[in-house]
């Protein structure tokens, strides 16, 4: 696979309703079942109002948020969703969300998108990069290992 066909610009509306409703919110809905031990409805119900009413009660539109589209050989193949913020004088950058459609997945194109976000905090005089990631999540966790990041608090929880 040529790495080298692809680029990365701002997501259009379709690609932001994919983002929305598509496999990453699929995902991250399965993320907060597991973790909380809740059912699908209840998990769904508390990712829809996080997110459109918390984080992007504005949509695509919502300040200090930004969205971008991977594109291999003129096919949209992944996303990445960025907030910038400064509190205390220090500015930072949260993945809100980084995905890779699975038939793309294991080629390099998770590293290029956290490459373009690294260079992007840069641009921006961002200090650190976070995210959140599922417990569960072992391959984005080794993933997110491989690149730099390192494991800054851990929840814990014991079912009775």
């Amino acid at each position: 696979m040529n790495k080298d066909a692809y680029q990365i610009r701002k997501m259009n509306d379709a690609e932001f309703t994919f983002m929305l409703s598509g496999e990453p919110n699929t995902k991250y809905i399965e993320g907060i079942m597991e973790a909380e031990s809740i059912s699908y409805e209840q998990a769904k119900a508390k990712a829809d109002k996080q997110v459109n009413e918390q984080l992007l009660p504005e949509g695509i539109k919502t300040k200090d948020n930004e969205f971008y589209s991977l594109i291999y050989k003129d096919e949209f193949i992944g996303l990445l969703w960025l907030k910038f913020d400064k509190k205390d004088g220090k500015k930072s950058c949260w993945i809100f969300d980084i995905f890779v459609k699975k038939e793309y997945r294991g080629y390099g194109f998770g590293s290029i998108l956290m490459k373009y976000t690294e260079d992007r905090s840069r641009e921006l005089d961002v200090m650190e990069v976070g995210f959140h990631v599922f417990a569960k999540n072992k391959k984005a966790i080794s993933f997110y290992e491989k690149h730099g990041h390192e494991i800054t608090n851990v929840i814990m929880r014991k079912k009775l």
